[in-house]
């Protein structure tokens, strides 16, 4: 499984990287801060899963979740926003994306977007 990560913000990419890598230990977690090079990443290998955080420079999450979409249209695709803008957000239909999670993030909430159950 092949994840693809972006953002320019390198601390909270760095805390969602580690939060990945814990989450699903066998996959491969690109790092990208530039959306067009993770763009251009995207046209040239498969991937399976994209987060993009929605304020970055030259494109915003939104804008390359969508040109993702175009060459994978199966991938899915996580945008990252931060709490005090959710509310703008809320209006993306589920074809979009697969999930909306909130930054400040934390494991818990990582999993619980992907879908994935904790074992308590």
């Amino acid at each position: 499984m092949t994840i693809l990560a972006v953002s320019n913000n390198a601390v909270m990419l760095d805390k969602l990287c580690n939060g990945l890598s814990n989450i699903i230990p066998n996959a491969n977690v690109i790092r990208e801060n530039d959306s067009l090079m993770a763009g251009k990443y995207s046209f040239n290998n498969n991937i399976d899963m994209l987060f993009a955080d929605v304020n970055m420079k030259r494109m915003g999450g939104v804008e390359l979740i969508q040109f993702v979409k175009h060459e994978h249209p199966k991938v899915l695709s996580y945008l990252i926003v931060p709490s005090k803008e959710m509310d703008d957000f809320l209006f993306l239909t589920p074809d979009d994306i697969s999930g909306i999670i909130e930054e400040p993030f934390t494991k818990e909430s990582l999993e619980t977007v992907m879908g994935i159950k904790h074992n308590i």
